[in-house]
């Protein structure tokens, strides 16, 4: 499998066509749960209905 430039390109060993795949950044909206007296964080609460692809400042979506 190569990699470059945030695309990945499967080769098998059969004569295939490669596919090429990307990563997609998503923003989903989290709750933190910390204790202060013990300083650190007891627990974390993801919404994943709420998941959206994120964008960039002009409204791209972003790939890696």
């Amino acid at each position: 499998m190569e990699s470059w430039a945030g695309n990945t390109v499967a080769e098998s060993d059969e004569a295939e066509k490669p596919s090429t795949k990307r990563w997609v950044r998503y923003t989903i909206p989290v709750m933190v749960e910390a204790d202060c007296e013990k300083d650190e964080i007891t627990r974390i609460v993801a919404l994943p209905d709420e998941a959206r692809e994120d964008r960039d400042d002009s409204g791209h979506f972003l790939f890696l």
